[in-house]
């Protein structure tokens, strides 16, 4: 092949990894960096072979193999830093160097179907754990695409040079190697699974940072919940699957906090409000989903409540906030709770507003109590009824007598 051609892989694969060291900068990644340094290992494997192709050197020979399966290496472990963490280093070294051993031992043998295996088994045997790190990681289809991918580089490690002892023959020689048809074909077959993996690690690792972004647009920072917008989108698509069951939303806001923030400072007012988030979650489990709307303010999300029961949730909150215990065993929290049933009439707003005025309620009765819309409606009953008696609200004949 021409030289001008040949250099179209080294570089293509430094492209790929310029690409990989930007995915890095826009957001620290150990395995965007193993994979950059894979796509620079095989562009200047690419560029020794194309220098030393007619070389008969075992050093040259040994060292340009090596490179390649470095190249390897160093894919595996960046696909095992991002789908499990740490790579097995010590046992994918152990391969490499067994394999750099048994090819060097066959070298000096004319061209033969056992030194063209052993030249790919390292390899193939490398790549399997690759295959093995993203076990059970498919969940979407990008990943399950790039098992595929990966499947197929691994088995054409082991049928490459079955392919090339059966259909070559006798004629393959270390002089003709380079100008069989054959193998530069798979050569080139190698080279487009190489750029295509190149090409869909780019995709899912930025993916995942778009992802990563997604979910800190929706999340609070402090105590890692849904944030007012999560909170919102979330309700949303409850609301929409689920219009047939009941859907009740509480609100929760923790009692004096200013004065907690004022007496023992800003960080064990931070602590507060991640030990509280952290009881809620666990106490709601999978009943419901808990969100950090507001500075001390909390909202829970529950479908399949009635009002009596989100009620009954929601005291049962109540009863177990004030033993938890932070930095200062001194401090004991309170907190009070509105409730609110979902009406397939409205929207969330209106929902959320009456959750709000139940709250309010509960902070004007003493706090430390949970308080529903329905107490909402008794205590507008009561007030009225009072303003009645004391003659602040008179009403006309007629009107008595519809009442």
């Amino acid at each position: 092949m021409d030289w001008y051609f040949q250099l179209l892989n080294p570089l293509v694969f430094l492209i790929f990894a310029g690409g990989f060291v930007c995915i890095h900068k826009m957001r620290s990644s150990r395995a965007a960096l193993v994979f950059a340094a894979s796509y620079v290992v095989g562009a200047i494997a690419f560029l020794a072979d194309i220098v030393f192709q007619n070389s008969e050197s075992i050093a040259i020979r040994t060292i340009i193999a090596g490179l390649y399966a470095i190249t390897v290496l160093l894919l595996v472990c960046g696909i095992w830093r991002h789908y499990r963490g740490p790579a097995p280093w010590r046992t994918l070294v152990g391969i490499l160097i067994a394999h750099m051993a048994i090819y060097a031992a066959l070298l000096s043998l004319e061209w033969s179907w056992m030194r063209s295996f052993s030249a790919n088994f390292g390899c193939g045997l490398i790549l399997i754990f690759g295959l093995a790190a993203m076990h059970g990681k498919r969940g979407q289809n990008l990943d399950a695409t790039f098992y595929m991918l990966h499947l197929t580089s691994c088995i054409l490690c082991f049928a490459r040079p079955i392919l090339i002892a059966f259909l070559s023959g006798d004629t393959l020689t270390n002089t003709s190697h380079d100008d069989q048809i054959l193998v530069v074909s798979l050569h080139l077959v190698a080279a487009f699974a190489a750029v295509s993996t190149g090409m869909i690690l780019l995709i899912i690792l930025s993916r995942d940072i778009f992802e990563d972004l997604k979910v800190s647009s929706l999340t609070d920072p402090l105590t890692g919940l849904l944030n007012r917008r999560g909170f919102e989108l979330e309700a949303a698509r409850y609301i929409q699957g689920h219009q047939y069951k009941c859907l009740t939303l509480t609100v929760i806001d923790i009692d004096h906090f200013k004065r907690v923030n004022d007496t023992y400072g800003h960080s064990v007012g931070d602590e507060v409000i991640v030990t509280v988030g952290r009881m809620l979650t666990d106490t709601v489990g999978t009943e419901g989903i808990v969100s950090r709307i507001g500075g001390e303010e909390f909202v829970i999300i529950t479908q399949g409540f009635d009002l009596v029961e989100a009620v009954s949730l929601a005291d049962r909150v109540r009863s177990a906030i004030p033993d938890l215990r932070v930095a200062s065993d001194n401090l004991r929290c309170t907190a009070s709770f509105g409730v609110a049933q979902h009406r397939s009439t409205e929207d969330l707003a209106s929902t959320l507003k009456r959750a709000d005025q139940a709250l309010y309620l509960a902070k004007t009765m003493g706090r430390n109590c949970v308080k529903s819309e329905t107490d909402l409606a008794v205590h507008e009953l009561n007030r009225l009824a009072k303003q009645i008696e004391t003659g602040d609200i008179r009403f006309s004949e007629a009107a008595r007598d519809q009442m």
